[in-house]
């Protein structure tokens, strides 16, 4: 069932339903009556679930989950755990291409959490719906729809906050909603919200102290503050020192609070994480002092399984730091050799044979998002600098893909896939792609991915005429692709 449909809202409660002129049937229709098919079959000792409908979800059996949904939504309207179901199924189906129904789920979810704010937990449910079905309508090209929801939402968490008066459980979510949204607004508006919002907050905080809800509000407000997503992961020195000692004095002062505790990890993971790249010293330097302050409040915790899960993820990201300490130290040394067990797009060359020439390595694969993202700013580079003595070499390994000719898209394969195959694969990946430059798979057993520090993709190595490394970027995005782009013509030039 692929039905082409769309919502209008009445201005009371509940949502009608409107058939497309192509569809000779309303999905309303079609849910009734695959629900009346269920009906049928089922048996009380047969129950609708939210692990009942994940299984079929995840089985791929969307439409069965669709009519049991049904099922459930009219049994008891008002289960907490729809809201949950719908948002996963709203998943599947959008990855399924079924986008419309998605949305019309999500929409479900909206309508009655927003006519419920008072709800515990209504807030959060209708924020994260709002978020989902903010990108859903962006995609489709609904714009307006879509901040007609923004508004609505928005004007739904500013009401609750007047009327607490003070700080509560869900004094974080306007700064939330702000920070989703400003990825679609001027940088100019963003920094208007976030600053507005962080004085409201910081007032709730000044006013009352000892309040864990000003508290964990302000921290999420300074971590908003100090890693803006319009600074393309440029962090703003003059909030993260305010936001390190505010978050370690509530810490000391509060250490049996598990909600200022999950406010001190959250804040303190998102300080490692923008650091670590670019500053490991100083991502480890705070992640040592987190440890030692989460370590000391575990065992003053009711529930010190919140400190073992936070401290597991801390400790996670010591192995990233350590990558990040060693690409640090590669800058200024001798590139490691390439390592390759054979070409695409391209003859066979190594380092030495480059020599007087800027290398760009790409590590990537063909299963990678961001790496794929990254593909226009390659494109552009070998056809402005290649004259000039860029040489751009992508790295990739095997991940048993062969090519479907029918979407024109790499898959994974569930039989093993010979190398001369996945290498026609990825021949006609690169064409479809349009890529210029030539590519290198590595051998199973190659430390090519480790001597570069690999462990992200994509990571991008640039070396200089001289066969030294010179600058190493992990991930997409304008920041990486603008650095990149900076060297490249520095290194040229040099």
């Amino acid at each position: 069932m692929n039905k082409t449909f769309r919502w209008v809202m009445a201005a009371t409660a509940g949502v009608i339903l409107l058939s497309h002129v192509e569809s000779p049937k309303t999905l309303a229709a079609c849910y009734q009556e695959d629900a009346n098919k269920a009906a049928d079959t089922k048996t009380a000792d047969d129950p609708i679930t939210l692990a009942s409908i994940r299984g079929l979800v995840m089985a791929n059996e969307l439409d069965k989950a669709l009519a049991d949904l049904k099922l459930a939504s009219e049994a008891q309207p008002d289960q907490p755990w729809l809201s949950s179901a719908r948002s996963l199924l709203a998943s599947a189906l959008q990855r399924s291409n079924r986008a419309a129904e998605a949305i019309e789920l999500l929409q479900l979810t909206y309508e009655q959490t927003i006519q419920n704010s008072a709800v515990v937990n209504s807030l959060s449910v209708l924020y994260s719906t709002t978020t989902q079905l903010d990108a859903l309508l962006r995609q489709a090209g609904k714009t307006s729809e879509s901040d007609a929801l923004f508004t609505r939402t928005l004007e739904a968490l500013k009401a609750e906050q007047t009327a607490a008066g003070e700080a509560n459980t869900n004094s974080p979510l306007l700064m939330n909603l702000y920070m989703w949204r400003s990825r679609s607004v001027t940088r100019q508006q963003a920094e208007t919200w976030l600053s507005e919002e962080l004085a409201r907050v910081e007032s709730l905080y000044k006013n009352s102290p000892d309040n864990t809800f000003a508290i964990t509000a302000y921290l999420n407000a300074l971590t908003a503050q100090t890693f803006p997503p319009f600074a393309a992961g440029t962090i703003n020195e003059e909030s993260f020192q305010h936001l390190v000692d505010v978050a370690t004095a509530a810490m000391t002062k509060f250490p049996d609070s598990a909600p200022v505790f999950e406010a001190y990890s959250k804040s303190m993971t998102n300080v490692i994480s923008n650091l670590m790249r670019d500053e490991p010293q100083r991502a480890s330097e705070v992640l040592s002092q987190a440890k030692t302050l989460m370590t000391q409040a575990k065992e003053k915790l009711a529930t010190p399984a919140i400190a073992d899960r936070a401290l597991q993820s801390l400790t996670s990201l010591e192995s990233r730091i350590a990558s990040a300490l060693k690409q640090l130290a590669m800058i200024g040394t001798p590139a490691p050799a390439l390592d390759a067990l054979t070409w695409a797009n391209g003859s066979p060359t190594s380092l030495p044979d480059l020599k007087g020439k800027v290398v760009l390595l790409d590590f990537w694969a063909v299963w990678c998002g961001p790496c794929i993202a990254t593909f226009p700013h390659l494109q552009e580079w070998h056809d402005q600098y290649h004259s000039q003595g860029l040489e751009i070499i992508g790295v990739t390994r095997q991940y048993n893909y062969s090519w479907d000719d029918e979407t024109k898209r790499a898959a994974k394969a569930e039989a093993e896939v010979a190398l001369d195959d996945e290498m026609k694969m990825l021949e006609k990946f690169i064409q479809h792609h349009e890529l210029r430059h030539a590519t290198m798979v590595t051998p199973k057993e190659s430390s090519m991915q480790r001597d570069y520090g690999v462990t992200g993709i994509p990571h991008a190595v640039l070396i200089d005429k001289n066969g030294l490394v010179r600058m190493i970027k992990v991930g997409s995005g304008p920041a990486n692709a603008e650095a990149l782009h900076k060297m490249i013509e520095q290194l040229l030039a040099e």
